[in-house]
Order: C-alpha cells, then structure tokens, then sequence
C-alpha cells in the first residue's frame, strides 16, 4: 500500500504544480507555449489520482454495494481521463515536428497503467466481472497477419488516422491483409498509401466494412512511375467502421510500407 500512497502523492503534486504554472503571470508566452503540456499534467495527475484509489479501494474491497460503485465508478474516470490524454495528444494544438504532446511517459505513467491492469485483473477475479484491464485508449486498432505490419503504430492528427511507416522491406505473403478497425462509424473524406512500388495498386484491394459487409474501394496511381496510391471519388461518401487492405497478386511481394494515411470528415 506504500507504493500507492506514494503515487497518489506524486499525482497530487503535479497536480498542484500544473495549476501554479497555469496561473502564473510573470512569463504569459512561456506559459501559453506550455499550455498544451501543462494541461496533459492535469489529465495525468487525475490520472494517477484515480487509478491509486482504485488499487485502494480493491486493496480493502468488500462486497458492499457502495464499495462496488465506487470501485466501477473510479475504474470509468480513468478509463475517460486516458481517452481525454489521447485526444488532447492528438489535437490540432501539436506541432508538426513535436512527437505529441507527452506527459510522464517514461515511469511516471507506465507505473500507473501498470497499476490499473493489476488492480482490474484483480477485481474482476473477485467478481467474476469482465471489466477490461488494458490501460492504453486508441480509438483505431491495426491487426495483420503480415508480421512487420501487425506492430505498427496508429496515430491521429486532426482529421487524419496515420499509421507508421515501417523502415524494412516488407515481405507480404499471398492474401495477406492489414485491417484498421474504429471504434465507431467514421466518414471517409479520402485515402492514400505508398508501398515504394510503382503500379502496385493491381496487386491489392481495398474493401471497407459498411453495412454489415466488406465494400471494395478501387484503387489507382495518378501516374505510372509515382508509387503513392489513391482511392477512387466512391470513398468520400463512404462511411464505415474497418479497412482492410489484401494482397490479391497470387503472390509473395517485396514492398516498402512508407506511408499509410486515411482522413475522416
């Protein structure tokens, strides 16, 4: 239990800490320059806040219905404030060149998700409940059966969902697929990928999930020697919840994944 008091110190620090620098006059650029970060302070500092008094409460849990509430009722804040961390790291106020908007990402936070899957897993074995015990939030998650592709990953920037570029050679096997499944419907505004090959686009299909079924997506080169890869007009009114993207040459390929992006209305 040291271990969370001293936590739940730490998160109430920072969180004294951010507002003083909120507040403070002597420096009005410095301070709307920190903004961003002193705000992402804040979220992680309740954060730290939640998440140490759910290990508590689970700690000394007994099956009391106030208990219980409380216990579901700090698990839901912090699953809400790490969803609010990820919007504000993905919004329209980070720069081009700044990696996101980061907050105590090398101890601080791991410690606490860490904390909060222990204490979930642990509750969940008390009440035979499914509550879901995975810390980090993304509201796009990528999956492929092509091993170099299935860890990369997804990041947002304004309208548009990005997935990393991979830095080797890309062996995609015979009907390998990438998928990218939302958390919701989106409206898809357009789409675009290179895979360092000229006229690839024969080679894979695209298909979108609306409506209970896979829609295809054609696909196209603006010219024959640029490797980028557009979608047809058909993809702007075109609203669904996946997209997946196959190899259908009937063949192992050799591509370069260096860049995949899809933008959302």
């Amino acid at each position: 239990m040291m271990g969370i008091v001293a936590l739940s110190q730490k998160s109430i620090e920072l969180n004294t800490a951010a507002d003083i620098l909120l507040g403070d006059k002597t420096n009005p650029e410095l301070v709307r320059e920190l903004r961003p970060w002193l705000l992402q302070a804040k979220l992680l500092s309740d954060y730290g806040f939640a998440v140490t008094s759910l290990a508590a409460s689970v700690e000394t849990y007994m099956k009391e219905a106030s208990k219980l509430l409380t216990i579901e009722a700090l698990y839901a804040q912090a699953r809400s404030l790490k969803q609010q961390m990820y919007e504000l790291e993905n919004s329209s106020v980070r720069h081009a060149l700044q990696p996101g908007i980061k907050v105590g990402t090398k101890v601080m936070l791991p410690l606490l998700d860490r904390l909060f899957t222990e204490s979930v897993d642990k509750y969940n074995q008390q009440n035979g409940t499914k509550l879901n015990s995975v810390a980090d939030y993304n509201p796009y998650k990528l999956t492929s059966d092509v091993k170099q592709l299935s860890l990369l990953p997804v990041s947002v920037r304004g309208n548009e969902v990005i997935v990393a570029p991979s830095l080797e050679v890309i062996q995609w096997q015979k009907d390998g697929s990438l998928t990218i499944t939302c958390d919701r419907d989106i409206q898809f505004a357009g789409m675009d990928f290179n895979l360092g090959v000229n006229e690839a686009a024969k080679n894979f299909r695209l298909e979108i999930f609306t409506g209970g079924k896979w829609q295809p997506v054609g696909l196209l080169h603006y010219q024959p020697t640029d490797p980028v890869i557009h979608t047809e007009g058909a993809l702007g009114s075109m609203s669904g919840s996946k997209i997946r993207l196959t190899n259908i040459s009937g063949k192992n390929l050799e591509v370069y994944f260096k860049s995949f992006k899809f933008v959302k209305r």
